[in-house]
C-alpha cells in the first residue's frame, strides 16, 4: 500500500510541475518578451542559448542600458552568464541566477526582489532569426 501511495504521489507531482514549468523551458522561452513599469520598458530576446536584454525610458524616449550573455534553464532556475552590461560593466564576467515560473503563456522571474511577469511579443521563427554576432 505504501509503495503504491509513494507511485502515486510521484506521480501527481510530476503532473503539477509540468503545469508550472514547461517540459522544455529553453524552447519554450524562444523568441522576444515585454516588460514594462511606469516609464521603463524591458525586451529580453532568447535565441540559440543566448539572450540580450534592452532597457528603454519611455516618456523620456531615451535608450537606457542593454545587458546579456548565454542562457540555461538549471531546474527552475533561469542562469546567465553576463558577457555586456552597458550600465555596469563590472558586473560582466558574472553569473546570475533567479527562479522562473510560468502563468499560462507569460514567464515570471524576480529582479531583485521584484516580481515580473513578462509577455511574449514574437516566437522568433522568421527565417532570418537566431544569433547575429558581429
Amino acid at each position: 500500500m505504501k509503495k503504491q501511495l509513494l507511485l502515486l504521489s510521484l506521480a501527481i507531482t510530476s503532473i503539477l510541475s509540468a503545469a508550472f514549468i514547461f517540459p522544455d523551458a529553453e524552447k519554450e522561452l524562444k523568441g522576444a518578451w515585454h516588460w514594462e513599469e511606469g516609464n521603463e520598458q524591458q525586451t529580453v530576446c532568447f535565441v540559440d542559448g543566448y539572450c540580450v536584454v534592452a532597457v528603454f525610458d519611455l516618456k523620456g524616449k531615451k535608450f537606457l542600458y542593454t545587458w546579456g550573455g548565454p542562457y540555461k534553464i538549471d531546474g527552475k532556475n533561469l542562469r546567465i552568464d553576463l558577457q555586456f552590461n552597458t550600465k555596469q560593466s563590472e558586473l560582466t564576467g558574472t553569473t546570475f541566477s533567479f527562479p522562473i515560473s510560468w502563468k499560462g503563456d507569460q514567464f515570471q522571474v524576480a529582479l531583485n526582489g521584484t516580481p515580473q511577469l513578462w509577455k511574449q511579443v514574437d516566437k522568433n521563427d522568421a527565417p532570418l532569426a537566431g544569433v547575429w554576432r558581429i
